[in-house]
């Protein structure tokens, strides 16, 4: 089994098309309606992994999950800490490294998702 896929729902597309679009880079491979007022859209990570936005407008936008994260690995935590300085993404905590030498970024999303990045984590 190997996980594929990420689903953010969002309560502005095109916020959340510039964070995973523009901030992490990310390859937009598809977008359509499948009914109106409800629209999804998939970002390829590059390396295999899919985020899959969806909004549906006319209905309750429920906030993210304090418990909700998603992650990635990266070649430097500081390289993706001082990209977020300069797109205005706010920062949640970091950069910090732990006693195992892994470095740490969590970041918000533009509807309050934690992105976390992290340098040296191998498992």
């Amino acid at each position: 089994m190997k996980l594929k896929l990420a689903t953010v729902h969002v309560k502005d597309l095109e916020k959340s098309v510039a964070f995973y679009g523009d901030f992490l880079d990310f390859e937009e491979v598809r977008r359509f309606s499948p009914r109106e007022g409800f629209t999804l859209v998939f970002f390829s990570d590059g390396e295999g992994g899919i985020v899959e936005l969806i909004e549906e407008t006319g209905t309750e936008h429920k906030e993210a999950p304090s418990n909700l994260s998603v992650g990635f690995t990266v070649e430097s935590v500081a390289s993706v800490h001082q990209r977020a300085l300069e797109f205005n993404v706010p920062v949640a905590r970091g950069p910090e490294t732990t006693p195992s030498g892994v470095t740490l970024l969590f970041v918000k999303d533009p509807d309050g998702v934690i992105v976390e990045f992290l340098e040296g984590f191998d498992l």
